[in-house]
């Protein structure tokens, strides 16, 4: 039976974070084609997470846009979000370009069109061969022995804070295909021309706006998924509801959960690791001020114990608080949220603050880690391969990367292949 000759094809998304709601969005106009969105949470966008009980929107997540976020960009115009620029940004008390020319070798900018150089030739090789063997041990590497290997130390120094302290891996763990996915020309480029921006309403706003006029449902639990030759049955809340085909946009470890595993999905499940993320608002007196945004090298180079503060973001003033509001970001590792605060109050302390108020601390589910055995194992192909396999898609922070950009041109790219799928 075609799509032509029912009434529709039902599909269900399953994580109404901004993986599922903008895949939702892109699919949102096709014709004969159903989209439902399921998010546990009684609020959507994830880890966008917004904080409005104070003077402006406070993110606790997801914090700002940079150049690559077109699509990002083109819908906050379209729905009325505004843009405002972030402040200084330091790194270590002092201008974060300082840290990185103190780095050994050849000068920043030779160095830069290296690693560009270096970066284009891997990404073309596995995109003209992706099972090409030499490539893939390449690709994982870990970044800083790849770096080294091409005396790239002020590129190394570079990534401390615009990979590790942005929560997205340790140098000497993440692999070298995740490190270049994240560094590309758009992000340089926004680096070298402060294009860093936070909406003004709040990223939870945002995607508000994005859900309006979808099917949404909020606080809709998914404790299990069922498929077999007359579609998927997905069990909501206790309520089992009938589909023709399902979306995992949730953490793929939760999917996993709730799904009878086909035998891609299981050799996935095994082939990565979230690294977390933990994030504080906190209200501190006598603080850096004069900037907005300080990172720290102690806590980001590799061998740094987890915990350790990795940065800090100026947001209020917030006197009736004790003192003015900033958010804070740690690697949790095996901490608890409650270790994670009392590192942090210390911490602080030490870097010249006082009387630090935890207001709130979270931790994340965050950057699935791809494990190098898994790379040399041909992870991107079969990845790309599970997608429509047992009516069944894939999207999110495993899939693309942990920023809304990537994700965003991923499902960019995978809502076309759904639709040509459904409509066979």
């Amino acid at each position: 039976m075609t799509i032509t000759e029912r009434q529709s094809y039902r599909l269900a998304i399953v994580g109404g974070g901004p993986a599922g709601l903008s895949l939702a969005r892109m699919l949102a106009d096709t014709d004969g084609l159903e989209v439902t969105v399921f998010e546990r949470e009684s609020m959507l966008g994830g880890k966008s997470y917004s904080l409005y009980d104070y003077a402006r929107p406070i993110e606790l997540g997801t914090s700002y846009t940079a150049m690559g976020h077109r699509i990002a960009k083109k819908w906050m115009k379209e729905l009325g979000i505004t843009l405002r620029q972030n402040g200084e940004s330091r790194y270590d008390g002092k201008p974060f370009i300082d840290y990185v020319k103190d780095g050994s070798g050849k000068s920043f900018a030779l160095q830069m069109l290296h690693f560009m150089w270096s970066r284009r030739r891997l990404l073309r090789k596995l995109s003209k061969n992706p099972d090409d063997d030499a490539a893939l041990a390449e690709a994982a590497l870990p970044v800083e022995a790849w770096l080294k290997a091409r005396g790239l130390r002020k590129i190394e120094r570079f990534m401390h804070r615009i990979l590790t302290t942005m929560g997205y891996g340790v140098l000497d763990e993440v692999s070298t295909i995740q490190a270049l996915r994240w560094i590309d020309v758009d992000l340089l480029l926004s680096g070298q021309f402060n294009q860093i921006h936070a909406p003004e309403q709040g990223w939870t706003e945002f995607w508000k706006r994005v859900a309006d006029g979808l099917t949404v449902e909020t606080d809709a639990a998914v404790s299990a998924i069922k498929r077999d030759e007359t579609g998927v049955t997905l069990t909501v809340n206790d309520e089992a509801r009938a589909f023709d085909g399902v979306v995992c946009a949730a953490p793929f470890d939760q999917f996993f959960d709730v799904v009878e595993p086909n035998e891609a999905e299981a050799w996935l499940n095994d082939s990565f690791d979230w690294t977390g993320y933990a994030s504080a608002l906190v209200a501190v007196e006598k603080w850096f001020e004069g900037f907005q945004i300080d990172g720290y090298s102690e806590a980001a180079r590799p061998g740094s114990p987890k915990g350790k503060m990795l940065g800090a973001r100026y947001e209020a003033d917030a006197p009736e608080l004790g003192g003015r509001l900033f958010i804070t970001g740690q690697i949790p590792g095996d901490y608890s949220e409650a270790e994670l605060q009392e590192i942090l109050e210390d911490e602080i302390k030490d870097r010249g603050g006082e009387n630090p108020n935890v207001i709130m601390l979270r931790k994340w589910i965050y950057f699935a880690q791809w494990r190098p055995e898994a790379i040399r194992g041909g992870l991107l192909t079969r990845m790309d391969r599970m997608q429509g396999q047992d009516s069944t898609w894939y999207t999110g922070a495993l899939f693309s990367f942990e920023s809304i950009s990537h994700i965003m041109d991923f499902n960019a790219r995978l809502a076309p292949r759904i639709i040509e799928a459904v409509k066979r």
